[in-house]
């Protein structure tokens, strides 16, 4: 905003010196050229940063459609696995041994 600011005072300053109407034409002509001029650099800059936001905000959508399907997975699976109860291996469980040998266990 300083530079258009900038541009604007000069602007005006340079209009009121002149007298001739063609002089003050041209003059505003030039100006408007030059800002633009002047502008542009900064209007590509920020025009990529809105393609970058809108490239990032995609990918963002895309991850958290990936995240809500593997906690669905995750959930499926986990309830499977609780209704199915606890894995059998063939040996017995620390908590479903007598509790001396729980202890002996738990000694070591």
């Amino acid at each position: 905003m300083e530079l258009a600011s900038l541009h604007h005072q000069v602007l005006i300053d340079l209009i009121r010196t002149s007298e001739n109407e063609q002089h003050k034409e041209q003059l505003l002509r030039s100006g408007a050229e030059f800002l633009s001029e002047c502008v542009s650099p900064y209007e590509m800059a920020h025009r990529g940063f809105q393609d970058a936001v809108k490239a990032l905000r995609q990918l963002n959508e895309t991850l958290e459609e990936e995240i809500k399907r593997i906690a669905y997975a995750v959930h499926d699976e986990a309830g499977q696995l609780l209704v199915a109860g606890p894995p059998r291996t063939g040996r017995k469980l620390l908590w479903e041994c007598p509790k001396a040998q729980q202890e002996q266990f738990n000694a070591d």
